[in-house]
């Protein structure tokens, strides 16, 4: 369903004809139903990692340690440090979060303990419907 418009249906309904012809069509069936998953967790995480940020940033002193950016066990390199490495640090607990439900950077202030809760519930509805289809 998400990648239903445009030119990547037009693209997929055309190889998908062609492989049913040469007997491939479950293979790749199969195979772009994996890559949609894949792209979906990939997003979703990403959508993480920007909430992860602007809750540090506007809801915290991101100088103080009663936040995730201030608590990061590597927070004397993280301080100062460059956008991706703070990107890769929230996208790396939204992907923890949302997967496993833990991640090594615990909630510290109200706002990220409502937030990681919403994202928590989230991904155990998220993975159940994975797991149930």
């Amino acid at each position: 369903a998400m990648f239903q418009t445009g030119r990547f249906s037009l693209v997929h309904t055309a190889a998908m004809a062609k492989a049913r012809k040469r007997g491939y069509g479950l293979t790749l069936q199969v195979t772009t139903g994996f890559l949609q998953l894949a792209m979906l967790i990939l997003w979703l995480s990403h959508f993480g990692s920007c909430v992860w940020y602007f809750t540090t940033v506007n809801f915290g002193n991101r100088n103080a340690e009663d936040n995730w950016y201030g608590n990061v066990p590597l927070y004397d390199s993280l301080h100062g440090s460059s956008i991706a490495l703070q990107y890769l640090f929230g996208f790396y607990w939204s992907a923890t979060a949302m997967l496993a439900s833990e991640s090594f950077l615990d909630p510290l202030n109200s706002w990220e303990i409502i937030i990681s809760l919403a994202y928590v519930i989230f991904g155990v509805f998220f993975v159940s419907s994975i797991v149930s289809s």
